[in-house]
C-alpha cells in the first residue's frame, strides 16, 4: 500500500523507493522501540499520528535531492 502511495517520480525508480521503503521501516521500528523502552509516554493512536509526521516529508522534494540532473535551476 506504501508503495502504491508513493509520488510518480519514486514508482520510475525501483532502487529510490526500496531504499525509501528500507528507511521508512527502519525508523518505525526505531521509534516503537525507543516508545517501548520509556514506557509508552503517548498512546498507541498518538505514536501512530507521531510517526506518521515524521515520514510525511515532501517525497518530491526527497526526489530532486537524490537526482540532482532532474533539477530546474
Amino acid at each position: 500500500m506504501l508503495r502504491r502511495s508513493l509520488p510518480q517520480p519514486f514508482m520510475q525508480d525501483k532502487m529510490l523507493a526500496d531504499l525509501y521503503m528500507s528507511h521508512l521501516s527502519s525508523g518505525s521500528v526505531g521509534a516503537v522501540v525507543s516508545w517501548l523502552e520509556h514506557d509508552m509516554p503517548y498512546s498507541p493512536s498518538e505514536l501512530a499520528e507521531i510517526s506518521f509526521r515524521f515520514s510525511a516529508a515532501d517525497l518530491n522534494t526527497v526526489f530532486v535531492h537524490a537526482h540532482p540532473s532532474q533539477t530546474n535551476g
